[in-house]
């Protein structure tokens, strides 16, 4: 699985800011050193130069595309963005103290309460303690599930049966198209 926080269409969803992080000013200081001209944006952006300075901000940027990556996992453009995702950080990871604390505005990441209108404001991404019904959904796709169950209805271990996986999928993409338009 992927982090959610890195697909490439996350700032529809998350309101992200690197600056945030507990070691961004010590990254910054050892990317200028090191080269003078590095900007916030680079380092906090691009994977290469936040990996080349040790910068947890490489776990937050916007790398991962749409089709296989390059370990073989595949993302789906039609997926919706899952917040409530396993693989999705909460807004206390990597926090600064302000944020520990429980300054919202001062966490590296939340989620917009609207993603059609950012004006609406953001709230705290929780940390999750079992997969969201997306992260299970990906999971069979991935490994090829097909139900096996004793008689129509029943469902899989108590989880997801494929009639309601196939349901989950098509109100996602539903989802996901309403608000792409």
């Amino acid at each position: 699985m992927m982090h959610e926080q890195q697909r490439s269409d996350r700032d529809r969803y998350i309101h992200y800011d690197c600056t945030k992080l507990t070691d961004y000013r010590t990254a910054l200081a050892r990317a200028r050193e090191s080269d003078p001209s590095t900007t916030t944006d680079e380092l906090c952006n691009d994977v290469t130069i936040a990996d080349r300075y040790n910068f947890s901000g490489r776990s937050y940027t916007d790398t991962v595309l749409y089709g296989k990556s390059e370990d073989g996992w595949t993302l789906n453009p039609d997926s919706p963005y899952d917040a409530d995702s396993i693989m999705h950080y909460h807004s206390y990871i990597m926090g600064n103290e302000n944020c520990l604390n429980g300054n919202q505005a001062e966490c590296p990441v939340a989620r917009y309460r609207d993603s059609t209108n950012h004006d609406l404001g953001y709230e705290i991404i929780p940390m999750w303690s079992r997969p969201s019904s997306w992260d299970v959904a990906w999971v069979k796709t991935q490994y090829g599930w097909r139900y096996s169950g004793a008689e129509e209805g029943a469902q899989d271990g108590g989880e997801i049966s494929e009639t309601r996986l196939k349901e989950l999928i098509e109100e996602g993409r539903e989802q996901y198209i309403e608000v792409q338009d």
